[in-house]
């Protein structure tokens, strides 16, 4: 029905315009039958090749005798050149056809790395590429068939593997959106798979996307707070004469702070709002007692993590000092106050207050995400989460804890925030993660 349809418009002089394309896609019963559809659409062309003295001039009609592109290169130009000219041309038009192959009058295929000035004659034909296909589906909007798109998306060819990761790159409203959102964003446009191999080629597309829309800003970013952010506030100078430490509240403690900007919220997990770690979701037990940052007296790690706290943005080994993170979390629940001081402890073990100066208050808040990689295991980690927390069928419901458990060690080499992760959680168990339209 489809391939009859679609042969009705793509007869010599004929146009297919975007609105039949979607029609005899959405009519089709398989991936198998919407790849032959793909296929179908193409156009043939003949170019006709003059050798000058210093030029090569090329001449590029359709089947009907009008001309499509006419253009000059130099002596030493390759069919390769020609190829990108064609493409480009053509890039703009509704049904952009970039797949490009060139034949011999014999059918052969031409090797494009062949000289342009070695042949008289030859034909062109033009098809739909993975990329020219992405951009329809994504142009099509809601007319396209959710259930067709799905399909297609999540199969297991070559070619509609290839659509999986073309298809998102349209996503330009991707950038500075919170992950849950853009998920949302995505899935309202087709229906997801059932299976996990399915899923899991919808998401690397997804990934990819995501990651290229926010990777740039947010090197940026990084670009101008890098120096910032690596420093930890540790109230402490070292004194020339004695050697002892005194408190100055200066910025004399610097270490690596891999994600600025986070560490700020505590999570609160199950319906007793038990504490948890920030960094890795231990509850009070798992791996020692939580104890609260002594910068900030807000944020808790566990014994592991508190090692590493100033890292994260607060005090080192969570007792000595305070950090940017320290004074964005006292902000958050209303302190300091007008006064704009806090209260720390020093390396003696006194406690110190100093105020806090504009340059602490720049905490800006950075992706949480290191990788690519990342941003396909967590919106794996959070279509399940979903079906956890909404399904009737499911009695064991995860909890938050759990959920920043599940996903350590994924982001990159480390952890997400647990801030971070409390709020995709709370996101989900909020409103259900719905995945067509309705």
């Amino acid at each position: 029905m489809a391939s009859k349809r679609l042969q009705t418009q793509s007869a010599p002089g004929c146009v297919m315009t975007l609105p039949n394309f979607v029609l005899a896609f959405n009519a089709c019963q398989s991936p198998k039958e919407a790849l032959r559809l793909v296929q179908e659409v193409c156009r043939t062309a003949t170019i006709g090749i003059t050798v000058h003295a210093d030029a090569v001039d090329v001449c590029c009609t359709s089947m009907v005798g009008s001309i499509l592109a006419e253009c000059r290169f130099s002596l030493d130009a390759c069919i390769a050149d020609l190829a990108a000219k064609l493409q480009s041309t053509h890039s703009n038009d509704e049904i952009a056809m970039t797949g490009l192959t060139f034949l011999t009058d014999a059918g052969s295929e031409v090797d494009e790395a062949e000289y342009l000035k070695d042949s008289t004659t030859l034909a062109a034909k033009f098809y739909l590429s993975a990329i020219d296909v992405g951009r329809l589906m994504y142009l099509a909007g809601d007319t396209v068939s959710v259930q067709m798109l799905g399909q297609c998306l999540g199969n297991h060819g070559a070619f509609w593997k290839q659509v999986a990761i073309t298809y998102p790159q349209h996503f330009a409203c991707f950038r500075g959106m919170e992950i849950v959102q853009a998920i949302r964003e995505y899935m309202w446009r087709f229906r997801l798979p059932g299976e996990a191999a399915q899923i899991e080629r919808i998401l690397d597309g997804f990934g990819r996307s995501y990651f290229h829309h926010n990777s740039a800003e947010n090197a940026e970013e990084d670009a101008g707070h890098a120096e910032e952010a690596d420093e930890t506030v540790s109230g402490s100078d070292s004194d020339s004469e004695t050697g002892d430490l005194k408190v100055s509240g200066s910025r004399s403690s610097k270490t690596h702070c891999s994600l600025p900007g986070w560490y700020v919220q505590q999570p609160l997990t199950g319906p007793q709002f038990q504490l948890c770690c920030v960094h890795c979701g231990n509850l009070d037990g798992d791996a020692g007692e939580l104890v609260a940052c002594e910068g900030c007296k807000v944020i808790h790690f566990c014994r592991k993590c508190r090692r590493d706290a100033s890292r994260y943005g607060h005090a080192v080994v969570g007792m000595v000092g305070y950090g940017r993170a320290c004074v964005a979390a006292r902000r958050a629940i209303g302190l300091p106050g007008a006064d704009r001081e806090i209260t720390f402890r020093e390396n003696s073990g006194l406690e110190r207050r100093s105020a806090v100066s504009k340059e602490d208050l720049d905490w800006v808040q950075t992706s949480p995400f290191k990788t690519q990689d990342s941003i396909f295991i967590l919106s794996y980690a959070i279509i399940m989460l979903t079906t956890n927390l909404h399904s009737a069928n499911v009695k064991h419901k995860m909890k938050k804890h759990e959920f920043i458990k599940q996903n350590r060690g994924v982001n990159g080499d480390g952890n997400f925030p647990g801030d971070f992760l409390s709020k995709v959680y709370d996101d989900v168990q909020r409103e259900e993660l719905k995945v067509m339209r309705e």
